[in-house]
């Protein structure tokens, strides 16, 4: 009943609950892509300070917020819709809401977070970046766009907070990229993660073998390709690089050598220039000045 008058119920075939069913879910799944769960939130919370946080999105970026158990018995957490999955998605990448002294846990819904994800640590005080960390892992799984997102998380004043998750198109790409050993900025390691388990121990040699004959070639000009490496570091002899990666905006380049003799004579030469843009040239890692 409704407003005191009954609603009349009628029976419907099979083929008709079906596409009722269908376009229900349908309807949820539309709403799913649309929402952020907003998790670890004070009691002093208001929609307010969400969309103050969201302004940059846009008027409307924000069509509604549910908090679940506000007013009488709060449990921290709630849902906040957005307009479209675009607007969505550049909430995600944004830095998350800071309340009353407090960051929020933002992630998306439907997801867990730990299904192709890991945690990232240890870049506090150096230059990573997002894309960077997302060049390399695509770089050395060898697949374009293996990394799905890749997030670091910020303070208000938009600094690194040293930490941050980065996602995986399947499960399969996550367990390699698990084994592989982390990129370093400068003289520091990045540290991966994933809950209840510290990253795999690998041997030195195994580990290795590939940085002691490998350089990182950066700041390549958009015009540079594999022939203009192998013509520089022609002198080293016949054939002396085994293989080149480049990201994919292709302004760095992993170049391996067939040995680490060959790769200290490429650091001791002097840079590629090409059309008179010089690159700068690193040993891969930097392992020594970890020791």
């Amino acid at each position: 009943k409704v407003n005191g008058q009954a609603i009349a119920v009628y029976g419907c075939s099979k083929n008709t609950q079906e596409i009722a069913a269908k376009a229900v879910n349908e309807r949820k799944g539309s709403k799913q892509d649309n929402c952020l769960f907003m998790g670890k939130c004070p009691d002093s919370i208001t929609n307010d300070d969400l969309y103050q946080h969201y302004g940059a999105l846009g008027e409307g970026a924000i069509v509604n917020v549910i908090w679940i158990g506000k007013g009488d018995s709060f449990k921290g957490y709630g849902f906040v819709y957005f307009k479209d999955a675009d607007t969505k998605f550049q909430a995600l990448m944004m830095p998350p809401p800071q309340v009353a002294g407090r960051t929020l846990d933002v992630k998306e819904t439907g997801k867990k977070r730990t299904e192709f994800e890991l945690f990232m640590g240890g870049l506090h005080g150096t230059d990573a970046s997002a894309d960077l960390i997302e060049d390399y892992y695509n770089t050395q799984l060898g697949v374009a766009r293996a990394v799905s997102n890749c997030r670091i998380f910020t303070n208000n004043s938009g600094e690194s907070r040293g930490c941050g998750y980065i996602s995986f198109k399947s499960k399969e790409l996550m367990e390699k990229a698990w084994n592989l050993d982390p990129p370093y900025f400068g003289p520091f390691q990045m540290k991966l993660e994933r809950p209840g388990q510290a990253a795999p121990k690998k041997s030195e040699e195994k580990s290795n073998a590939n940085i002691e004959k490998e350089i990182i070639v950066r700041f390549c000009p958009a015009l540079m390709t594999d022939d203009d490496l192998h013509q520089h570091y022609a002198s080293l002899g016949k054939d002396p690089i085994a293989k080149i990666q480049w990201t994919k905006k292709r302004d760095i380049a992993f170049v391996q050598f067939k040995s680490p003799r060959l790769k200290e004579e490429a650091l001791a030469m002097s840079p590629p220039m090409v059309d008179f843009n010089l690159c700068k040239v690193e040993a891969n890692y930097r392992r020594e000045q970890k020791q």
